[in-house]
């Protein structure tokens, strides 16, 4: 996941990228930013969109309702249209060439961890022209964020006092149970 207006970059490498996978990958990139973007531009994989469509694409059923719980828009980029594809797609040479090349991993939890560490070490620390030759990491901590204002990682729920937390498979805020006479 690349956030435009810093350049900031979260890289999760998954074995098969699965509907599970895809959702997980999405919950810890909100982690890794500490929010939710407003709007997310997905390419027209199946694991995001079912059908691609200029005026109304179908969203797949488990990504609408990954955006519904965040409250965040899906915007798929547009299917043959040039202009919506480098910010899905740019990125994906440059983490492919310095993250993978010489490496070795162990597992794929080690893989994973290793693919935060360069992104903060690494591509968070890149010289970007767009940026004025300033990191993405330096303009995403001082710049403002555009969050979404649907449930935010780590915030009480007002109903039973605890944390929310994303949980691939349970996406929806299930209500407390109540005890005896409650």
């Amino acid at each position: 996941m690349v956030l435009p207006c810093s350049r900031h970059m979260f890289v999760r490498p998954v074995l098969y990228l699965h509907q599970h996978a895809w959702t997980e990958a999405h919950v810890a990139a909100f982690r890794y930013f500490g929010g939710v973007p407003r709007r997310l531009v997905p390419d027209n994989l199946r694991t995001g969109i079912d059908k691609p469509d200029l005026y109304d694409p179908k969203i797949n059923k488990a990504y609408a309702e990954l955006a519904a719980h965040y409250g965040a828009l899906v915007d798929s980029a547009r299917a043959a249209r040039q202009k919506d594809k480098p910010r899905v797609e740019r990125p994906m040479p440059y983490i492919r060439d310095p993250f993978w090349c010489g490496r070795e991993f162990t597992s794929i939890e080690h893989m994973q961890a290793e693919a935060v560490t360069w992104g903060q070490k690494v591509a968070g620390r890149r010289q970007c022209r767009p940026l004025q030759g300033a990191s993405p990491m330096a303009v995403f901590r001082r710049g403002p964020r555009r969050w979404s204002r649907g449930p935010q990682l780590g915030q009480a729920d007002p109903g039973t006092g605890t944390a929310r937390r994303a949980h691939p498979r349970r996406l929806r805020h299930e209500p407390a149970q109540r005890g005896p006479g409650g």
